[in-house]
């Protein structure tokens, strides 16, 4: 069955298949209408991304509404196990760097529950932690120590030491 056939006599439509399969080259004029064109991903959620502490405090928010996985608004102890299980590659996510529950704590505080406001805090500290001459802007090895500081790593592996 043709395109034509299948939307009749329609000037308009007819005109407008014309001009969409004009702009594809390389093909029939009816043979392509609409090219599938995968949607591009976004970058993926690292911490060795972030250079201004405006980006820390978007990552926070970011890794805040990735790791609550009921979205209920708070991180629950083992949904922060999971995030930092799946962050350190371990080939069983839910086996979470063995410092996590003193890591969890600080963050959470009393309620034993991460707000998005904590976890934006907790990762600012870091930022400002990493920035190791306070210019605002980490370079290479400042956004390696961020890295560390966030997943919990030895600094000495996360720096390449």
């Amino acid at each position: 069955m043709s395109l034509n056939a299948i939307i009749g006599a329609s000037t308009a439509g007819a005109a407008a298949l014309a001009l969409i399969a004009s702009a594809n080259t390389g093909s029939s004029e009816y043979d392509t209408i609409i090219r599938y064109q995968p949607a591009t991903s976004p970058p993926a959620l690292s911490a060795m991304n972030v250079t201004t502490r405006e980006e820390a405090t978007a990552f926070a928010s970011a890794e805040f509404w990735t790791t609550d996985e009921n979205l209920d608004g708070r991180i629950a102890r083992s949904e922060y196990a999971a995030h930092l299980g799946r962050m350190s590659g371990a080939d069983d996510p839910s086996v979470a760097p063995k410092d996590m529950a003193v890591s969890f704590q600080l963050i959470a505080g009393d309620d034993n529950e991460i707000t998005e406001s904590e976890l934006i805090a907790s990762r600012e500290i870091a930022f400002d932690e990493a920035d190791a001459n306070g210019d605002g802007a980490l370079d290479a090895g400042e956004r390696r120590k961020f890295a560390a500081l966030i997943a919990l790593q030895p600094l000495n592996i996360a720096l390449g030491a």
